[in-house]
Protein backbone atom coordinates (compact mmCIF):
# COMPACT_ATOMS: atom_id res chain seq x y z
CA UNK A 1 0.00 0.00 0.00
CA UNK A 2 1.40 3.14 -0.74
CA UNK A 3 1.66 5.93 1.86
CA UNK A 4 -0.87 8.55 -0.57
CA UNK A 5 -3.61 5.21 -0.15
CA UNK A 6 -2.69 4.85 3.86
CA UNK A 7 -3.57 8.74 3.92
CA UNK A 8 -6.64 8.50 2.40
CA UNK A 9 -7.86 5.04 4.05
CA UNK A 10 -7.32 6.86 7.46
CA UNK A 11 -8.57 9.85 6.59
CA UNK A 12 -11.72 8.15 5.47
CA UNK A 13 -11.87 5.72 8.49
CA UNK A 14 -11.15 9.58 10.84
CA UNK A 15 -13.97 10.87 8.78
CA UNK A 16 -16.27 8.19 9.15
CA UNK A 17 -15.89 8.05 12.93
CA UNK A 18 -16.61 11.80 13.46
CA UNK A 19 -19.91 11.33 11.76
CA UNK A 20 -20.78 7.95 13.92
CA UNK A 21 -19.93 10.56 16.69
CA UNK A 22 -22.47 13.26 15.73
CA UNK A 23 -24.92 11.00 14.69
CA UNK A 24 -24.86 9.09 18.13
CA UNK A 25 -24.57 12.66 20.09
CA UNK A 26 -27.87 13.64 17.59
CA UNK A 27 -29.62 10.55 18.36
CA UNK A 28 -29.34 10.86 22.12
CA UNK A 29 -30.11 14.46 22.54
CA UNK A 30 -33.23 13.82 20.09
CA UNK A 31 -34.15 10.57 22.38
CA UNK A 32 -34.00 13.37 25.50
CA UNK A 33 -36.06 16.25 23.65
CA UNK A 34 -39.26 13.36 22.23
CA UNK A 35 -38.83 12.40 25.68
CA UNK A 36 -39.86 15.81 27.16
CA UNK A 37 -41.79 17.67 24.28
CA UNK A 38 -46.00 16.63 25.27
CA UNK A 39 -48.49 17.43 22.54
CA UNK A 40 -51.43 15.84 22.50
CA UNK A 41 -51.63 15.25 26.18
CA UNK A 42 -48.49 13.12 26.13
CA UNK A 43 -44.70 12.68 24.90
CA UNK A 44 -44.33 13.10 21.46
CA UNK A 45 -41.96 10.16 21.72
CA UNK A 46 -44.42 7.43 22.79
CA UNK A 47 -45.87 8.08 19.10
CA UNK A 48 -45.23 5.83 16.20
CA UNK A 49 -43.80 7.58 13.75
CA UNK A 50 -41.27 9.47 15.76
CA UNK A 51 -40.09 5.98 17.61
CA UNK A 52 -39.57 4.73 13.86
CA UNK A 53 -37.99 7.37 12.87
CA UNK A 54 -35.82 7.07 15.49
CA UNK A 55 -35.54 3.00 15.26
CA UNK A 56 -34.23 4.14 11.65
CA UNK A 57 -31.41 6.13 12.80
CA UNK A 58 -29.91 3.45 15.04
CA UNK A 59 -30.18 0.97 12.44
CA UNK A 60 -28.43 3.61 10.75
CA UNK A 61 -25.83 4.30 13.23
CA UNK A 62 -24.95 0.81 13.72
CA UNK A 63 -24.55 0.34 9.90
CA UNK A 64 -22.29 2.99 9.99
CA UNK A 65 -20.53 1.47 12.90
CA UNK A 66 -20.21 -2.05 11.61
CA UNK A 67 -18.38 -0.48 8.37
CA UNK A 68 -16.15 1.21 10.23
CA UNK A 69 -14.99 -1.39 12.21
CA UNK A 70 -14.51 -3.55 8.99
CA UNK A 71 -12.01 -0.92 7.85
CA UNK A 72 -10.34 -0.29 10.77
CA UNK A 73 -9.42 -4.13 11.53
CA UNK A 74 -8.28 -4.73 7.48
CA UNK A 75 -6.17 -1.29 8.48
CA UNK A 76 -4.82 -2.93 11.42
CA UNK A 77 -3.97 -6.05 9.96
CA UNK A 78 -2.25 -4.56 6.56
CA UNK A 79 -4.72 -6.16 4.53
CA UNK A 80 -5.93 -3.95 1.43
CA UNK A 81 -8.99 -1.74 2.83
CA UNK A 82 -9.04 1.21 0.20
CA UNK A 83 -13.15 -0.03 -0.84
CA UNK A 84 -14.15 -0.84 3.14
CA UNK A 85 -12.27 2.76 3.88
CA UNK A 86 -14.11 4.34 0.98
CA UNK A 87 -17.48 2.38 1.68
CA UNK A 88 -17.04 3.65 5.42
CA UNK A 89 -16.57 7.12 4.61
CA UNK A 90 -19.74 6.98 1.79
CA UNK A 91 -22.10 5.01 3.83
CA UNK A 92 -21.22 7.56 7.36
CA UNK A 93 -22.21 10.41 5.17
CA UNK A 94 -25.24 8.87 3.83
CA UNK A 95 -26.21 7.53 7.27
CA UNK A 96 -25.23 10.31 9.22
CA UNK A 97 -27.34 12.84 6.84
CA UNK A 98 -30.43 10.96 7.21
CA UNK A 99 -30.27 10.67 11.16
CA UNK A 100 -29.53 14.71 11.42
CA UNK A 101 -32.22 15.03 9.17
CA UNK A 102 -34.22 13.46 11.35
CA UNK A 103 -32.79 14.75 14.14
CA UNK A 104 -33.82 18.38 12.97
CA UNK A 105 -37.29 17.11 12.29
CA UNK A 106 -38.12 15.55 15.22
CA UNK A 107 -36.54 18.74 16.83
CA UNK A 108 -39.33 20.69 15.35
CA UNK A 109 -37.25 22.24 12.57
CA UNK A 110 -36.10 24.82 15.42
CA UNK A 111 -32.66 25.14 13.83
CA UNK A 112 -34.52 26.13 10.57
CA UNK A 113 -37.23 28.10 12.51
CA UNK A 114 -35.17 29.82 14.96
CA UNK A 115 -31.69 30.13 14.04
CA UNK A 116 -31.20 32.83 16.80
CA UNK A 117 -32.41 31.29 19.83
CA UNK A 118 -30.61 30.76 23.08
CA UNK A 119 -27.53 28.01 23.07
CA UNK A 120 -29.26 26.61 26.05
CA UNK A 121 -32.19 25.46 23.39
CA UNK A 122 -29.95 25.31 20.57
CA UNK A 123 -29.14 21.70 19.25
CA UNK A 124 -25.47 22.91 18.24
CA UNK A 125 -24.89 19.61 17.55
CA UNK A 126 -26.76 19.66 14.82
CA UNK A 127 -25.23 23.23 13.55
CA UNK A 128 -21.62 20.69 13.08
CA UNK A 129 -23.48 18.31 11.38
CA UNK A 130 -24.69 20.42 8.73
CA UNK A 131 -21.60 21.62 8.05
CA UNK A 132 -19.85 17.83 7.96
CA UNK A 133 -23.44 16.26 5.99
CA UNK A 134 -21.92 17.50 2.23
CA UNK A 135 -17.96 16.63 2.83
CA UNK A 136 -18.34 14.30 -0.41
CA UNK A 137 -19.37 17.37 -2.30
CA UNK A 138 -16.02 19.25 -0.99
CA UNK A 139 -13.71 15.95 -1.33
CA UNK A 140 -14.76 13.81 -4.15
CA UNK A 141 -11.55 12.01 -3.87
CA UNK A 142 -12.76 10.25 -0.51
CA UNK A 143 -15.20 7.94 -1.78
CA UNK A 144 -12.88 6.98 -4.87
Amino acid sequence: MSLIESILNHTRIGVAALQIGVSEEALRRTAEYTATRKQFGRAIGTFQAVTMRSADGYIDIESMRSTLWQAAWRLENDLSASQEAAAAAWWACEGAHRVVHTAQHLHGGMIVMKPRVTESHRPGYLVLAASLLDMKQFSPHLFL
